[in-house]
């Protein structure tokens, strides 16, 4: 900006856009951390937690799941031990853009979220979760998913990557169809040269379930030829089950899915 008589940088000027640097800057985060054995999980206030549920895995036993969205930071998924409040691990949404993914100060319609869908698909060691962060826009959103299992009696982030999408598209966790066996699929459109809700080409990336490992790997990236107006058709053309999109099945984001 360049300054005139009518726009001298004056001391209260200068203050603002000093808090304006501060808040822009991107937070020093850690993405999936496992806490030190023993800890204790920080109080956190009610107002903060979204979504509360105890979930019981087969070596950890009772866990709270809790999702937890305080201004200045991601959104994020808390594990707890319920018997004890040992903190087991902590999933922030939104690694994969924390400027956008930040939760900004004050109530406003455009501000990240994260929910999660506890699951039982077959075929895989449960129970799974579905973390799923929100980043809310104007004539779509954007979705992240993570999904979060035990290994070895610890809770683990299972997927390679975090999964990314828009709202025509989706994630499933389940049976992968043409004897693929289990696993995670995530697809999405391609926005090349049409309108925004125009029909599209896809990709679907595919992450089948390593048993050894007891987590997914990255598998096949596949992409339609012909342009579809829905994700089913575009699985249709890919030789693909017409999967469950488990994004519409979550009622907590009914309201970013339309």
């Amino acid at each position: 900006m360049m300054l005139t008589k009518h726009n001298l940088l004056t001391p209260r000027l200068a203050l603002a856009l000093c808090l304006f640097a501060l808040h822009a800057a991107p937070p020093l985060i850690e993405t999936v951390s496992a806490q030190r054995p023993g800890a204790k999980r920080a109080s956190t206030p009610s107002k903060f937690v979204k979504q509360n549920e105890v979930v019981r895995f087969p070596r950890a036993g009772e866990v709270r799941v809790r999702a937890i969205e305080i201004p200045h930071r991601l959104p994020r998924l808390e594990f707890t031990s319920a018997a004890t409040g040992r903190r087991l691990l902590t999933v922030s949404g939104g690694a994969s853009d924390p400027r956008a993914y930040r939760i900004e100060p004050g109530p406003t319609l455009m501000n990240p979220l994260v929910r999660f869908k506890v699951l039982h698909p077959s075929g895989l060691p449960g129970p799974l979760l579905l973390c799923v962060a929100v980043r809310p826009g104007g004539s779509d959103h954007g979705f992240e998913t993570n999904v979060i299992g035990e290994v070895g009696g610890s809770l683990r982030v299972l997927t390679p990557t975090p999964l990314l999408n828009s709202i025509q598209g989706g994630v499933h966790v389940g049976d992968l169809g043409g004897e693929r066996g289990p696993g995670v699929a995530v697809w999405s459109f391609l926005w090349e040269n049409e309108a925004h809700y125009a029909a599209h080409r896809y990709e679907v990336r595919l992450f089948p379930f390593d048993a050894k490992r007891n987590s997914f790997k990255r598998g096949k990236l596949l992409r339609t030829k012909a342009k579809h107006e829905t994700g089913a058709d575009a699985l249709a053309e890919l030789g693909l089950p017409r999967y469950p999109n488990l994004l519409d099945e979550m009622p907590e984001l009914e309201d970013y899915r339309n």
